[in-house]
């Protein structure tokens, strides 16, 4: 294995990596996001908040 094989190995395994970091967020965020509709419904009976469901 040359050195051009081995970076290119590691800046998929950075690439890999980052991506699980990225889609760990958007799923954070996402569950936050529904949680934070469910207060407000709480809080606005009336509020035009959407509820969205989970799909499993």
């Amino acid at each position: 294995m040359d050195i051009s094989t081995g970076w290119i190995l590691l800046g998929l395994v950075v690439w890999g990596l980052g991506s699980v970091f990225v889609f760990a967020l958007l799923s954070m965020a996402r569950d936050q996001d529904r949680a934070a509709r469910h207060e407000e419904r709480q809080i606005v009976p009336y509020s035009d908040v959407t509820i969205t469901h989970i799909s499993n």
